[in-house]
């Protein structure tokens, strides 16, 4: 799904020979053939790269015992060194009729052959009440009412309807017959088979579904109940919620709000769900506001906005991979910077980011050949309040060229300190950047050509992000200073860029539409749009 989603956003971009003799013994009526070389699966040709000589034997399905002259050597595929001679070939495995083969082999001589097995199948009819009960037999599904055939073995059965007790048996298919078998479900009484929490940790400020406590109950059979929630002292604050269950499993939601509508201060509470039959399960839950669970956008190898990171929001253990392209073509040719990452919380607001890509150009555009990069970075929390917030970010970043920097990001090490204001759902922030790298990396013919045993090249970065929730948009810019040896000068190009994020009420998923301008006295403006998507799991 994301391949197509990426292709409808850049869419819219602007501006050996062998001695081999076989024959097949006429009673056995067995499909047997001759494979050829290049009649083998990705795993063969990595065999035969490794071994060139000797007897191979491959049967389908695999897994089938092999037997030469008698003797059996071990199950297929396999690969034997053999005399120069003529062997007699069988393989065997249960629920399928043995097939054989003769064959004449050369020593030192590499050959192939395969062997079909035929299925040995019978027949099963499953009679159910209620008729619209579910049959399998391990992985497959049976239709009740129907004979369907099996190859001839022991299968486990199971028989379920939702209030109705599951019914377990083993069933024996033999060959040439019709096993019957006639299944009466009990009804089964009302209870709880799980009650588990899918997020009881949250803030409400959050979009999608982790702005809620969600709870996932699997029930038995159809009835109601009711949960009711409790704050730390035992008090009601939120009366009783009626529950109809009509499936086997039924989600039910918290949005951390009173009888009354009103939200609830941070703090632990209880879901407490009553049933039919006394059914009584509780669970705990924790309003906390602190917690910020945001996809961001991962472009030059920390997560924030395209062109500066924000201070570091994930709680431990959520992860967010993400991809994101963008696209530019124009008369002098195409540029598309794509960049896949994995962004992971190890602990409260301190984040690991993993990223890489590739900015493919051609096929006269910017400086010609396509350039990959990769980056890693740490990024710990610095101060948080409800109004201010910082980080310290260390990252490591290679970059196999210097004359473009669409993803602001250059090869080196390097920290920075992004510094976030708030008010209200808008935050402005400010990135100073410091990157320490080899002065020859890169190729000193480009435009960060330096000589030297180091260069350190400095970037100013600022964004400006307005979070309504389940959308939000940014502004981001990003210009780039080399510090030493030759002091204080502009390189270019500067980059900005405008993104809007979706996340959707009942997904985890955010989609986002992004456009950026690259501008370069030397080669003017380039205009890049598209987008990407985001998965937040926790």
């Amino acid at each position: 799904m994301i391949f197509a989603v990426l292709a409808v956003m850049l869419g819219c971009a602007t501006a050996s020979g062998s001695l081999f003799e076989s024959e097949v013994s006429a009673p056995t009526e067995r499909r047997v053939r001759e494979t050829e070389p290049d009649d083998t699966t990705a795993e063969d040709e990595d065999d035969e790269e490794e071994e060139k000589v000797g007897l191979a034997i491959r049967t389908s399905p695999h897994g089938a015992d092999v037997f030469i002259d008698g003797r059996m050597i071990g199950t297929s595929p396999l690969r034997r060194e053999l005399a120069t001679g003529r062997y007699h070939i069988v393989v065997e495995k249960d629920g399928y009729r043995p097939a054989e083969l003769f064959v004449s082999h050369v020593r030192d001589q590499y050959q192939e052959v395969r062997l079909e097995l035929e299925e040995i199948l019978g027949r099963v009819f499953i009679d159910v009440v209620p008729p619209d009960a579910t049959v399998r037999t391990g992985f497959r599904s049976i239709t009740p009412g129907r004979e369907t055939e099996l190859r001839i073995g022991v299968y486990p059965l199971a028989v379920s309807a939702f209030g109705y007790e599951t019914h377990r048996e083993s069933i024996v298919v033999m060959e040439g017959r019709t096993t019957a078998i006639s299944v009466v479900l009990e009804e089964a009484p009302f209870r709880v088979d799980s009650f588990t929490a899918r997020v009881d940790h949250f803030s409400p400020t959050d979009p999608g579904l982790l702005g809620s406590a969600s709870f996932r109950i699997a029930v038995s059979g159809p009835g109601d109940g009711e949960y009711r929630v409790v704050d730390s002292t035992g008090r009601v604050v939120s009366d009783l919620v009626p529950i109809r269950f009509t499936e086997r499993s039924t989600t039910v939601r918290w949005n951390g709000r009173d009888t009354d509508g009103s939200p609830l201060p941070d703090g632990e509470y209880t879901i407490v769900f009553t049933g039919e039959n006394g059914v009584h399960e509780k669970h705990l839950v924790s309003i906390d506001r602190t917690i910020t669970r945001r996809a961001r956008t991962v472009f030059g190898g920390a997560a924030g906005t395209l062109f500066s990171p924000l201070p570091a929001s994930l709680p431990r253990g959520m992860v967010q991979p993400s991809v994101i392209a963008l696209g530019h073509a124009g008369a002098l040719g195409y540029m598309i910077p794509v960049v896949g990452s994995l962004r992971v919380g190890v602990a409260d607001r301190e984040e690991v980011v993993v990223s890489g890509g590739a900015i493919v150009r051609g096929p006269s555009g910017p400086a010609g050949d396509s350039i990959v990069f990769a980056s890693v970075s740490w990024s710990m929390p610095a101060f948080h309040t409800a109004f201010a917030a910082s980080s310290a970010i260390v990252k490591a970043s290679y970059v196999d060229s210097r004359e473009v920097d669409p993803i602001s990001n250059t090869t080196g090490v390097s920290g920075a300190f992004p510094v976030a204001a708030s008010i209200g759902p808008l935050s402005i922030v400010a990135t100073p950047e410091l990157v320490i790298g080899a002065g020859d990396l890169g190729g000193a013919g480009g435009a960060f050509g330096q000589s030297g045993f180091f260069r350190m090249t400095a970037y100013a970065r600022a964004a400006a992000v307005l979070d309504l929730g389940p959308l939000s948009f940014a502004l981001s810019g990003a210009l780039r200073n080399r510090v030493l040896p030759s002091g204080i000068v502009v390189e270019w190009p500067v980059n900005a860029g405008a993104e809007l994020h979706v996340t959707f009420p009942n997904l985890l998923l955010a989609f986002s539409s992004a456009g950026a301008l690259r501008w370069d006295p030397t080669s003017g403006w380039y205009i890049f749009s598209g987008g990407g998507i985001a998965v937040l799991i926790r």
